[in-house]
C-alpha cells in the first residue's frame, strides 16, 4: 500500500484447519527529504491467542543516532 504519508506492505498465512497464523506488517514512513526506519509487527501462533510483537530496533538505532553530536 502507498500514501502520502508512507508505505506499508504485509506478508503471511492464516492456516485456518490448524488453527494458526503468521502475519508480519512493515510500515514505512515518510519524513520529507529524510529517510525514516521501518515500523513492523509480527503476529504468530494460534488464532486464539496470537503472540504479538511490534519490530522497533531499526527506529530506537535511528532515533540513537540522531541523538549523537555529529563530528566536524
Amino acid at each position: 500500500l502507498r500514501a502520502a504519508n508512507g508505505l506499508a506492505s504485509g506478508t503471511g498465512e492464516i492456516d485456518l484447519r490448524a488453527g494458526a497464523l503468521g502475519l508480519s506488517i512493515s510500515v514505512t514512513p515518510v519524513g520529507g527529504a529524510e529517510t525514516l526506519p521501518d515500523l513492523g509487527l509480527r503476529v504468530s501462533g494460534g488464532i486464539d491467542a496470537p503472540r504479538r510483537v511490534v519490530e522497533t530496533a531499526a527506529a530506537a538505532r535511528f532515533l540513537a543516532a540522531r541523538g549523537r553530536p555529529r563530528r566536524q
